[in-house]
């Protein structure tokens, strides 16, 4: 039988790892936080410069090294592969009215140019017609 003073003793373990985990995810969600917002806001050429000055400022109040490395490392990475996929994902749309003949080849040139094309109806005559509600009296 496991006397409660080992029970307690081995919670408290438990509890104490869990918490340092969780302390080291959360210095990483603020480093990762940081570098990301600079990567956002800073100017191309200021970026590395942003990066050195997060470094110091994080050693400075306790984050541990690694942590802070990993993390700026990863995010230098992804700031030269994101600016440029960031422009070729952005998705363009052209909104047209469907005309027969002229809107099929206005479609192939778009598609050409990784815009899509959307096309609308143009008003019918019952559409014009059909008032269903009545217009309110002021």
């Amino acid at each position: 039988m496991v006397s409660s003073c080992a029970l307690v003793e081995l919670f408290l373990v438990e509890f104490l790892l869990d918490l340092m985990l969780l302390s080291v995810v959360f210095l990483s969600g603020v480093v990762k936080c940081l570098t990301n917002r600079a990567k956002k806001l800073c100017h191309p050429f200021e970026i590395a410069q942003e990066l050195k000055h997060l470094k110091e400022v994080f050693l400075a109040n306790g984050y541990p090294e690694q942590t802070i490395n990993s993390n700026i490392k990863s995010k230098r990475n992804s700031t030269r592969n994101n600016s440029t996929n960031a422009q070729d994902e952005t998705i363009k749309y052209l909104v047209v009215p469907y005309i027969k003949g002229i809107s099929e080849k206005i479609e192939h040139v778009c598609r050409s140019l990784n815009i899509k094309t959307v096309f609308t109806s143009t008003p019918t005559l019952k559409k014009h017609l059909m008032k269903v509600k009545t217009p309110r009296e002021k």
